[in-house]
C-alpha cells in the first residue's frame, strides 16, 4: 500500500479566501519523491483511492503556512 495525495482548493467563507489543502490517502499505486513547498513526500500524485476501511485523519497547522 502507499500514499495517494490530491492538491485541493478550499473557500474560506469567513475570509473570503481560497487556500490550498493536501489530501492523503490509501492506493495501491507505486509512490515517488514530490516535492510541497519546502518538503518532499513520496505519494502517488492523482492516483485511484485504494477502497478499504481505514480511520480518517485531520491534520492542520494553522494558517500563515505552505499547504
Amino acid at each position: 500500500m502507499f500514499a495517494g495525495s490530491r492538491q485541493i482548493q478550499i473557500w474560506d467563507e469567513a475570509q473570503g479566501v481560497l487556500f490550498p489543502a493536501v489530501v492523503m490517502y490509501p492506493t495501491g499505486v507505486p509512490s515517488t519523491p514530490t516535492a510541497f513547498g519546502p518538503y518532499s513526500i513520496d505519494v502517488s500524485l492523482d492516483a485511484p483511492i485504494l477502497r478499504c476501511a481505514y480511520p480518517l485523519v485531520v491534520v492542520s497547522h494553522g494558517n500563515g503556512g505552505s499547504h
